[in-house]
């Protein structure tokens, strides 16, 4: 009786330990798969900031059409 319990708790503890390894690499993919994420969201982000910089330069040059290139001219230049 004694030796069918042992049995019975190691066979448990063993496919606890099979469960508990296999639960630790699903978490360690969904992490993986996060910081991927999280990676493609800021390339996004990053995307949509460098087109409302170039949205805000083209609306700029129409208001602006001398400006052409952003730069001021020199004090002696202007008068």
């Amino acid at each position: 009786m004694k030796n069918f319990v042992e049995k019975a708790m190691k066979d448990d503890v063993s496919s606890m330990l099979e469960k508990r390894a296999s639960l630790e690499a699903e978490v360690r993919a969904l992490d993986q798969q996060i910081a991927e994420m999280k990676e493609v969201q800021r390339g996004a982000q990053i995307n949509e900031v460098r087109g409302l910089i170039s949205r805000y330069g083209l609306a700029m040059k129409e208001v602006f059409p001398s400006a052409q290139t952003g730069k001021r001219k020199p004090a002696a230049d202007k008068g």
